[in-house]
């Protein structure tokens, strides 16, 4: 229980994995045994008491903890810590899912890598923020104001002067990812759902989703009043456009 009270799963997916198949591993083989010597316990504590009582001796009486009552009742406890856990682990495995690293056509890196060199006039591996601009602009980048430009040119430049092609690089294909997502998990929701506008629990469990990733998407999807889940209104709530 104390275990099961730490949600700390660290900060990438293959830890995030880690943890799940480390509850996977406790509920398939190490918790069996304790439930099956538990039921042991309760069968004894059982025999006990009837043999005691068909001789017309006074009942025995546990150790305080140590009753069937005593032990369903931690049991019990120890089932609430296990649910808010998996809970948790599935939440934390989940958060990856629009991580999945969206894979540019070798036509996008070389517009991101043409927009570079042409704004970087003397080919010093180097925009500044007016260079930055343009450059952003040449692959449909835009910044609403003043205020915008000088907050992304700073945390793509890491506070530097200039931004270096790493730097640009990894800013335009997190863009990109990001934009692609919302979208690559629409059509994908239409495809498992014949096109409708709401998706049924049957739908969310075929491939390429598992039977988990069906369970936290049911879990958080809100319901659709034509029937199942509004795969819509989930994503325009986990993705701000």
């Amino acid at each position: 229980m104390e275990h099961f009270s730490e949600h700390k799963f660290g900060d990438s997916l293959e830890e995030a994995i880690g943890a799940s198949d480390s509850l996977k591993t406790h509920f398939v083989q190490e918790k069996p045994p304790k439930l099956g010597e538990k039921l042991d316990v309760e069968n004894l504590f059982a025999e006990i008491q009837t043999e005691l009582q068909v001789n017309g001796r006074s009942a025995y009486t546990p150790t305080e903890g140590c009753s069937p009552d005593a032990l369903e009742a931690v049991f019990s406890k120890l089932q609430t810590s296990e649910n808010s856990y998996a809970a948790a682990v599935r939440q934390n495995r989940h958060k990856f899912v629009k991580k999945v690293e969206t894979q540019l056509t070798d036509e996008q890196v070389a517009e991101i890598k043409a927009s570079f060199k042409h704004f970087d006039a003397n080919n010093d591996n180097s925009l500044d923020k007016l260079e930055f601009k343009a450059a952003s602009a040449a692959l449909s980048v835009t910044f609403k104001n003043d205020d915008a430009l000088d907050k992304a040119f700073k945390e793509v430049s890491e506070g530097k002067t200039g931004i270096n092609f790493e730097q640009y690089s990894k800013y335009m294909r997190s863009l990109q990812e990001d934009r692609d997502s919302p979208d690559q998990l629409r059509e994908a929701f239409k495809l498992l759902s014949g096109d409708k506008a709401y998706i049924t629990a049957d739908q969310l469990k075929q491939p390429p989703l598992t039977a988990d990733d069906a369970k936290f998407l049911i879990s958080v999807m809100p319901s659709h009043k034509d029937g199942g889940y509004d795969y819509e209104a989930y994503l325009k709530a986990h993705f701000h456009s």
